[in-house]
């Protein structure tokens, strides 16, 4: 097939032959891919309710969870693992009809998350509405009236927490921050809870300190020397108390 590259005529097209060849090799693997996984796989989100799922439980299949939303009336649910075996992503629509607008959002966000508790129950599964973040952050910047134009670095959760969550927040963030071309700077998600105090403590705070964390799946205890040294003096063995807080 890459016989009219030999003609002398077209030497100069020798080169590109190299890059061809990788490229189809690329290109291949893919198509094939879409062929046998369906175009419905892609990552494109056209509009709805994009929902990230945690399950708790092993009862909580693909085929269970699409089962669960026909029966509450969900029609045609895309859903997939991301990450690992037990994260799910769904993307639906309650009425395909409908005019996507946040009112009709949280409506499917809504039956979704009452049809997941009716069948599975409200301890076996976490779910975070992923196309949410955009306005979140949009209400957040009117709420502290200021635009974007007056925000001078990005602060974004690496960790620890829910990958699907993660994610979101990190992946917004690095465009944000690139769009603006301002400094993206990495939180740990336990040190800012417990910086949170010093924003409500009118005074510096007077060493040493001990913080309890409980929140989510975080119930520890830790020392803090000095400022910005945390050492970790014990933490419950399961997230019983942080979920009951949230």
């Amino acid at each position: 097939m890459f016989r009219f590259f030999d003609k002398a005529d077209y030497d100069f097209l020798s080169i590109r032959k190299p890059a061809l060849m990788v490229a189809l090799l690329f290109m291949i693997p893919g198509l094939l891919w879409l062929a046998i996984r369906g175009v419905n796989q892609s990552i494109e989100f056209t509009g709805g309710t994009l929902i990230e799922l945690t399950a708790k439980s092993d009862d909580i299949t693909t085929a269970r969870l699409r089962s669960t939303l026909d029966a509450a009336g969900i029609t045609a649910p895309e859903i997939t693992t991301f990450g690992a075996p037990n994260e799910f992503i769904i993307r639906a629509r309650l009425d395909p009809r409908a005019e996507v607008t946040e009112a009709t959002t949280q409506e499917t966000a809504d039956a979704i998350d009452a049809a997941l508790r009716n069948a599975f129950g409200a301890d076996q599964y976490e779910i975070v509405r992923m196309e949410a973040i955009g306005p979140t952050v949009a209400g957040a910047l009117q709420e502290a009236g200021v635009g974007l134009e007056q925000i001078d670095a990005v602060a974004v959760t690496q960790g620890p927490g829910l990958v699907g969550s993660l994610l979101v927040g990190l992946c917004y963030g690095k465009a944000l921050a690139y769009a603006r071309g301002i400094p993206l700077l990495a939180v740990d998600h336990l040190e800012a809870h417990i910086r949170a105090a010093y924003l409500e403590c009118p005074e510096p705070m007077a060493h040493p300190v001990m913080s309890l964390v409980v929140s989510g799946g975080h119930t520890s205890l830790f020392l803090m020397k000095e400022d910005s040294h945390y050492e970790l003096i014990g933490k419950t063995r399961d997230d019983a108390a942080g979920e009951a807080y949230d």
